[in-house]
């Protein structure tokens, strides 16, 4: 048993104890479900246990206990206990006064059981190959391919996937009447590693299973106070995230040594190791005070502000780690002194509201909400960038222009009011507006405007019928748009980055459209149906380049039988289609904005998502119950690709489909014990062409130029069989 293990292990031990051996207990009670289990899996796919753990063998399902007195109460429960995925939980009160709480969690988040790695993790995040592989390859690049499809051929497996492990813990007192306090503490601890793509120059990818090993703390103290019509709640709070793998680094499998430096710039292939940095630790601190006060003629007045610092200083990392560069080089690119961002930002929410009866039966609510962004980062500026290691680059076509470092800010304002009417309880009329408003800070739109309105309208012809419908509009339109900003350099003349015409679909002038519907009817005692659809439209109509149309429909249509005293089914259909049309271009050789007509494409992407469930319930007699569900997902996503040229090939379409199917019988002993047996089945079945027949050795124009982990998707069949007990005391 592993150590963390053995904790857990005492710390429910204490737990059982603590809910059993309370002073003076009156009762105790509880129930305990377990079993034994097999199940055989047809090849080794993680989507079967991609966010769970399927024991073999005897496993713990699940327990409860509780216990107490005329002064406390307790009570224990945990479910897959001992599990990647188990929960365990303690509670313990005196009433209202003292209210104490925690629950101890982990899920798993296995990505691939199949993939393999020729690279060995000598240390958290340091990927070493054999220095002789590396000369060998180096001094004899001819034989590369063999040498390397050999060494593919004998790579060990590495297990790709992540554990998350959280801990909660929360205390409530109430000293008195009016006044209660809260205290919250958690920490979230995940480790294991993921897939990460790295480089040496565009031909040559490196595929790695990149470290995991983070934790985030999470702390908070609040009170509230009641008296009379007045309430106010304040908050104080700390978060800290720690990453312990800062960097990932790994070797070059074509050379041991780092290329000769030249003063213009060193090719792709030329450094021995490639590097990169990764998530920086970083801590926040806030605050929060909020107020309710309900006014005469029905009215209520609330206002919450709070307040965060957020803070990271993470060191940077060298321009790169070609050794062939000397550091008096790499020195003359950096334009102070400083080595590490320094960052900090500062967050502050407002939100004020006014609701009260207008007249008659309408309501309404004026409010105001914002959210003020502040990065006070310094700005920075480097005389070089490196794209991948060896490659440095000046800032611009301009001689000395510099890489400036650019902190964004925004403020985001919503003014809104909502009125809603109701007659009779059967006709019930709402309405929104709001006026939103945006600034940012260093972006190529400075700012923009948007008008949104809603109108819903519920009705109640009769007592079984309840009909809702909605219809939305938003339109977003920036002051203007700063073309500049597309430029690499500070200099007028500098050369653009970007397309002239494109437009970032966060910033972008949009027409957003809406509807939805909701239907629930009862036909009879026996039978319920409900019907639901959602639609929205997003247009970009002046983009050229990047997302100009996003249109998404989603339906649901459910229902439920209630057959006899002693079956009940239940089941639906669902079906979300999402269409997005994009535009760019393969190289504009023309200076902007000039277009380039020639080499333009679009894509149009349709991604198609349906599924089905149902679920049988039936009481064979008073001991004896059987349970039945099915559930069949399946999605499909089609690529329409076009030119100027007419010479763009559509990719194959991409296809997922899951069917799960279980079946349970439960039969109850006298003296309170449960005898069951379960069964599931599940169907996985994958095409998609780049997460299959992903070779080892990647080969590009002819050469081997990139190694993979060759995690692909497989299509399985699995099948469990469980038998249980459950025991109530």
């Amino acid at each position: 048993m592993r150590p963390k293990d053995r904790l857990r292990t005492l710390a429910c031990a204490l737990a059982l104890g603590a809910t059993t051996a309370l002073p003076g207990v009156a009762h105790a009670d509880g129930e305990a479900t377990f079993g034994t289990q097999t199940w055989h899996q047809s090849v080794p796919e993680a989507k079967f246990r991609e966010y769970r753990d399927v024991p073999q063998g005897a496993f713990l399902e699940s327990f409860l206990l509780r216990g107490g007195n005329d002064r406390f109460r307790s009570m224990f429960y945990g479910k897959d206990a001992l599990q990647n995925d188990e929960l365990l939980g303690l509670r313990l009160d005196r009433g209202i006064r003292l209210q104490i709480d925690g629950t101890y969690k982990r899920q798993p988040h296995n990505i691939s059981l199949i993939a393999r790695s020729p690279y060995t993790e000598v240390s958290p995040g340091v990927y070493l190959l054999p220095d002789s592989l590396q000369r060998a390859n180096q001094e004899d690049p001819g034989a590369y391919l063999a040498r390397m499809t050999d060494l593919m051929n004998n790579a060990p497996h590495v297990g790709v996937g992540f554990r998350t492990d959280e801990s909660k813990v929360r205390v409530r007192a109430r000293p008195s009447q009016g006044l209660q306090f809260e205290f919250t503490g958690m920490r979230r601890d995940r480790t294991g590693n993921k897939p990460y793509g790295a480089a040496f120059g565009f031909n040559s990818a490196i595929e790695l299973p990149e470290p995991i090993d983070q934790r985030v703390w999470d702390g908070t103290a609040a009170a509230h106070y009641q008296r009379g019509k007045v309430s106010a709640r304040f908050l104080v709070g700390a978060s800290a995230f720690d990453n312990h793998v800062d960097v990932l680094r790994w070797d070059n499998p074509k050379r041991i040594t780092d290329r000769t430096y030249s003063s213009a710039y060193v090719a792709g292939d030329g450094s021995a190791q490639g590097l990169i940095d990764l998530y920086p630790s970083n801590e926040a601190i806030r605050g929060q005070a909020g107020f309710v006060a309900r006014l005469p003629h029905q009215a209520t007045f609330s206002a919450d502000l709070s307040l965060s610092r957020m803070t990271q200083n993470d060191p940077w990392q060298k321009f790169t780690v070609n050794t062939a560069i000397p550091d008096s080089v790499l020195n003359t690119y950096y334009t102070s002194s400083a080595r590490s961002t320094d960052a900090k930002a500062i967050r502050l929410n407002q939100d004020y509201r006014l609701s009260g009866k207008v007249a008659g039966g309408l309501r309404g609510t004026v409010r105001y909400h914002q959210n003020h962004y502040d990065d006070q980062t310094p700005e920075f500026g480097f005389r070089s960038a490196v794209r991948l290691d060896g490659v440095a680059e000046n800032g611009s076509s301009v001689g000395d222009s510099l890489f400036l470092t650019k902190p964004f800010s925004n403020d985001q304002k919503t003014t809104g009011l909502d009125l809603r009417f109701a007659k009779r309880q059967r006709v019930q009329l709402s309405g929104t507006i709001e006026y939103r408003q945006r600034r940012h800070s260093e972006r190529e739109v400075a700012k923009d405007n948007e008008t949104y309105a809603k109108l819903t309208s519920s009705f109640e012809p009769v007592d079984d019928v309840h009909l809702s419908l909605g219809v939305y509009q938003g339109i977003r339109v920036h002051d203007s748009f700063i073309l500049e900003d597309y430029q690499k350099g500070e200099n007028p003349d500098s050369v653009f980055v970007e397309l002239a015409g494109l437009r970032r679909f966060d910033v972008a002038n949009r027409h957003q459209r809406g509807a939805d519907a909701d239907l629930d009817v009862t036909l009879s005692d026996h039978v319920d149906v409900g019907a639901l659809f959602q639609h929205q439209q997003n247009r970009f109509p002046e983009t050229v380049y990047g997302l100009q149309y996003l249109e998404s429909n989603e339906g649901l249509g459910q229902a439920t039988l209630h057959a006899t005293d002693r079956l009940d089914v239940s089941g639906g259909y669902g079906v979300q289609r999402v269409v997005t049309r994009q535009l760019s271009n393969e190289t504009n050789s023309n200076a902007p904005p000039t277009p380039d007509a020639a080499t333009d494409w679009q894509a149009q992407i349709v991604d198609l998502n349906q599924y089905v469930f149902t679920d049988w319930s039936y009481r064979a007699t008073q001991r004896l119950r059987m349970r039945a569900g099915y559930t069949f997902s399946r999605d499909q996503a089609s690529y329409d690709l076009s030119n100027g040229t007419n010479t763009a090939q559509d990719l194959p379409d991409t296809f997922y489909r899951r069917q799960r199917a279980t079946f349970e019988a439960q039969y109850r002993l006298s003296g309170g014990t449960e005898l069951g047996a379960r069964y599931g089945y599940d169907k996985y079945d994958v095409v998609d062409f780049a997460a299959q027949d992903i070779q080892l050795l990647g080969l590009t124009a002819g050469a081997a130029t990139a190694i993979y982990l060759g995690d692909n998707a497989l299509d399985y069949q699995a099948h469990q069989v469980a038998l249980l007990v459950t025991r109530r005391f």
